[in-house]
């Protein structure tokens, strides 16, 4: 169906009705293709698609009807009005941004000013982060940067995304208006001269549109794939300040049960390697290995090391992944998980270092520079191939190259003025579809390993019945209690409504698989006996789906406890939890007594259980983020009301490392 509707093809569509029931067939698979087609939604005008597209729904609507006009199922009306007003959002912003300043420049310009502009901006927003991390004794995570003349604070790590934002936005509206797509997809730009001050303003002028389209882009990709739907309000449903200059306002209700164990894993992750790259600063021996290994910079590691920073980037992986990536042979996308990692390092040394016209090269130039960093030609143009912005890329973070029509390769500053690149990895090689299954073994060897150093034996094996395989993956008698663990390995959505809808998707999936092997210890208790103590049969039995990367949600999912590796590690090394002091090169410092995990001096399968069902992790992300209502305006006269999380800075660990900081002299934390 998916591929009937992408090709707005109706016989194949019908051939597939009449094969599931014709039209008084269940409805819900058919709604749910229709919300995720992206082939019935044009974010630029189309004549020609959109007079084909309006052919098919003649067609499926007098099908669905049976002849009874305005007889469409209700979920189906919904799903078709959602895309109708998702699609007249962006009209709005078309017709504003025929009117801006940076409609009277030629696209190519238009293309050149916005990106040259975003450097400058990204480049002075991280200068007034550093005046002001500079004036200050100590930092926290999540800190605001005060931006003066009344203005509210802004979140640096925002302010940047926006700023990029702005330009990959600009890139890929002018791509689709101009037809700017190779055979692969990847984006192609006009030639254009270095653009002057005015062009340079003027660009400026679609600053606030492009941040717009890129929050409506996200209010109605939620809206489609993960419910809410988009509603137009009637005069008299209109909040009080609700943009009184609107004519018409759309709202997105959100589902936060939905939305919210993506937004708190994706915190986690950043939180989690952010803490890793402190932890590798304050390290006196981290500068040692750094500077005997980045001798050999032109080997990939564990043979050579570019920086302090691809130290720290193969640790936070390594440590996310629960295996060491130095030695990983498969190849994501690809390419080794070194090469990724090696790719985006040298790539923003080489931005932060060299003057702009040592940003544009030829392929050939490319696979040069890169020879000297530990790439093969073939790899090296692989590697330049997998980061060129596309028509389907979510910004120039992921895929920061440009390619040109003169066939050379422009490497976007902007996208390395802060670049976390353990997330940007992350989050490129998920944008891909890719996993780490492969690595499910390494990662269930890692999970016996966590129990077994704590004394607490472990099983794995297979069982056969009646022609059925069984696989447990980590079976864990202790105490009362027989903890079923499904080890999964997968990439985390990283926000994106697309891969959050998969992921639920595979959830529910792995959701059954538990169940199937919950199912066989009810149907065939030999399976214990045979393959565990014998008292095991009589334990009471804790399904659990343990993913290796941050992602948890309390009270589990449908019967089954959903955890993950990183809390579960944090569970055995002590009952106490901390906050830390890090002075740079000297080590860190508790300054904080947080939550216990244990009742007692040691950890009991009890415990592990009240974490199961309310992870720590996951309650302190929780405690400093709002979930925002918020409304912005689609110009020139509409309006949209949504919500969305945000983080914000912990009070109380600022106000604890700053008293133990005053307690101190000569030093930053």
């Amino acid at each position: 169906m998916k591929d009937a509707l992408e090709a707005l093809d109706w016989p194949l569509a019908r051939s597939l009705l009449d094969a599931v029931g014709g039209p008084s067939a269940d409805t819900a698979r058919l709604t749910e293709a229709l919300r995720r087609a992206g082939g019935l939604l044009y974010e630029y005008p189309n004549p020609t698609k959109e007079k084909k597209r309006q052919a098919f729904y003649v067609e499926l609507v007098a099908y669905l009807s049976s002849g009874r006009p305005n007889n469409v199922p209700e979920d189906v009306a919904v799903a078709m009005e959602t895309l109708r007003v998702a699609e007249a959002g962006y009209r709005q912003l078309v017709e504003a941004l025929s009117k801006t300043d940076a409609s009277k420049l030629k696209p190519a310009v238009h293309v050149a000013a916005s990106m040259d502009r975003a450097v400058r901006e990204a480049e002075a927003l991280n200068d007034m982060l550093d005046e002001q991390v500079r004036g200050r004794r100590s930092i926290t995570p999540h800190i605001r940067v005060d931006v003066g003349e009344g203005g509210a604070p802004l979140d640096p790590d925002a302010g940047l995304e926006h700023i990029v934002n702005f330009a990959s936005m600009t890139v890929q509206m002018e791509a689709f208006k101009g037809g700017w797509f190779d055979s692969e997809g990847a984006i192609v730009v006009p030639l254009a001269d270095e653009p002057s001050e005015e062009a340079l303003h003027q660009a400026g002028s679609t600053f606030l549109l492009a941040t717009l389209w890129r929050r409506w882009r996200s209010v109605e990709q939620r809206a489609r794939l993960l419910g809410g739907g988009l509603r137009i309000l009637k005069q008299e449903e209109f909040t009080e300040g609700a943009a009184p200059e609107a004519k018409t306002l759309v709202e997105h209700k959100v589902n936060p049960n939905i939305e919210l164990p993506h937004w708190v894993a994706a915190e986690r992750l950043l939180d989690r390697l952010n803490q890793n790259y402190m932890e590798m600063l304050s390290s006196p021996s981290a500068q040692k290995v750094v500077s005997k290994a980045s001798q050999n910079r032109n080997l990939l590691p564990p043979r050579g090391l570019l920086s302090t920073e691809e130290l720290q980037v193969l640790w936070g992986v390594s440590q996310a992944l629960a295996y060491d990536v130095r030695e990983d042979q498969e190849r994501p996308g690809g390419l080794r998980l070194v090469e990724w990692i090696r790719g985006y390092c040298v790539l923003k040394e080489l931005a932060q270092t060299t003057k702009p016209s040592d940003l544009v090269k030829t392929m050939s130039g490319w696979q040069h520079f890169l020879a000297g960093c530990g790439f093969t030609a073939g790899v090296a143009e692989r590697l330049v191939k997998q980061l060129t912005f596309r028509r389907s890329s979510r910004d120039l973070f992921d895929h920061p190259f440009v390619k040109r029509e003169d066939g050379k390769y422009l490497l976007f500053k902007g996208s390395f003025v802060s670049m976390n690149i353990a997330t940007v990895v992350f989050s490129a090689i998920g944008s891909l579809g890719e996993q780490f299954q492969k690595k499910g073994k390494s990662f269930e060897r890692a999970v016996r390993q966590t129990f077994e150093d704590a004394g607490i034996p472990t099983f794995s094996f297979k069982a056969n019945r009646n022609g059925e395989e069984f696989e447990y993956d980590v079976v864990v008698p202790w105490g009362q209690y027989l903890f079923i663990f499904e080890c999964k390995n997968r990439s985390l959505p990283n926000n994106n409504p697309f891969q959050m809808h998969y992921f639920d998707v595979a959830n529910r999936s792995n959701v059954r698989q538990v169940k199937r092997l919950m199912k066989a210890l009810e149907e065939y208790p030999d399976i214990l006996r045979d393959n565990l103590p014998a008292d095991a049969v009589y334990m009471k039995r804790i399904p659990v789906l343990l993913n290796c990367l941050p992602y948890s949600v309390p009270g589990g999912i449908d019967g089954v406890f959903f955890y993950d590796y990183s809390a579960l590690s944090r569970f055995f090394k002590s009952g106490q939890v901390f906050a830390r002091s890090v002075s740079l090169g000297k080590g860190s410092t508790e300054v904080l007594a947080g939550p216990r995990l244990w009742s007692g001096d040691v950890p009991t399968a009890e415990d592990l259980i009240e974490q199961l069902r309310e992870p720590l992790q996951v309650k302190a992300i929780l405690d400093s983020m709002e979930f925002v209502e918020s409304g912005f305006p689609l110009p020139p006269d509409w309006a949209a009301l949504s919500s969305d999380f945000r983080r914000t800075e912990n009070a109380t660990l600022a106000a604890a490392i700053a008293a133990v900081d005053g307690k101190k002299s000569g030093e930053s934390t």
